[in-house]
């Protein structure tokens, strides 16, 4: 994803520039960042976790691609609501996240000595 992020960035802008788009971001910046968060998750625990907000650069990057649909379908039905599988889909991944959060925190809590093996004897 990395290798095209900036040239996917820089298109969506353009598109949404040629339907009167008026907000001027950085692509480079935007993708910089983007890129930064996503190799966030080479760190180790719980360091890693901040990789989880590289969402964040993309929200610009999604607005504007927004607008240039706004503008070239303006009777387009807007989706208000979710679907039961989406709606399912999302708890599903909360649950998944929440779990990864508590792992990666119960790790530095336990003892240096800890030794699991007792359990399987």
């Amino acid at each position: 994803m990395p290798f095209y992020t900036y040239s996917l960035f820089k298109n969506i802008f353009a598109l949404a520039e040629e339907k009167g788009y008026e907000k001027q971001y950085s692509t480079r910046l935007l993708a910089f960042v983007f890129i930064g968060f996503t190799t966030i998750i080479i760190l180790p625990q719980p360091f890693s976790l901040i990789s989880l907000f590289s969402f964040f650069p993309l929200i610009t990057v999604l607005k504007a691609f927004n607008y240039f649909w706004q503008q070239e379908q303006p009777d387009l039905k807007e989706r208000t609501r979710f679907s039961g599988g989406e709606i399912a889909i999302l708890i599903i991944c909360g649950i998944v996240i929440i779990l990864l959060m508590m792992g990666a925190f119960v790790l530095f809590t336990l003892p240096q000595n800890f030794d699991p093996s007792y359990m399987f004897e």
